[in-house]
């Protein structure tokens, strides 16, 4: 299994990131919801915060950096996600559906340390 390598925390959405490494690392491969993404770290916690709050319902939810995955097609990113595995984009946009969530703030997407972005997110629309 591979592990980035992770600098110092030097901010709250750092640190969430270092925390949640392992979480990433278990779903690579895999088709989960994006649940948010932000370049700004207080935002970023806020919508964290904000997702695990929401009645306890999203206790899983945890933070990537866009920089330690090259599917992303953009680094500087904290991104949010929940570790629901689907061989699918499709199972992963259904959970979306499912949860009702709104189209712009969820939608399947496959972490990689190896494939760009392209085929590794799949918007609902």
């Amino acid at each position: 299994m591979y592990y980035p390598q992770v600098p110092a925390p030097t901010s709250a959405a750092d640190q969430q990131v270092a925390n949640d490494t392992y979480t990433a690392e278990s779903v690579v491969g895999w088709w989960i919801p994006q649940l948010s993404s932000n370049t700004d770290s207080a935002s970023a916690m806020a919508k964290f915060w904000s997702l695990q709050g929401m009645a306890g319902h999203y206790t899983d939810v945890f933070m990537v950096s866009s920089n330690d995955y090259t599917s992303f097609r953009h680094s500087g990113y904290y991104v949010t996600l929940i570790p629901r595995t689907f061989s699918t984009a499709a199972g992963a946009n259904a959970w979306c559906n499912s949860e009702g969530f709104a189209i712009g703030n969820c939608f399947a997407k496959r972490l990689s340390h190896a494939d760009g972005p392209d085929g590794n997110t799949v918007e609902r629309g």
